[in-house]
């Protein structure tokens, strides 16, 4: 269903992790996170959903402690 996208995804994926490296230091930080399940459901039957309620923490941490360019969120 999304492999169209794949290629696109790994070039954004990449160039973040890469600008991150790079604005080391800086005190200006980038991150990805990656969401392997549907936002508040309403996604294809039997795939993973999740609240925003449980998404929101990780990326409060990802924001306050700034020490990983990529997270990745699973069900």
């Amino acid at each position: 269903m999304f492999g169209n996208a794949d290629a696109a995804w790994e070039a954004l994926r990449n160039w973040v992790i890469n600008l991150n490296r790079e604005l080391a230091g800086s005190g200006v930080y980038a991150a990805c996170v990656v969401l392997n399940v549907w936002v508040g459901g309403g996604g294809p039957d039997g795939a993973p959903a999740a609240a925003p309620e449980r998404i929101a923490p990780l990326c409060w941490e990802v924001c306050e402690y700034r020490d990983r360019a990529e997270v990745v969120f699973g069900a």
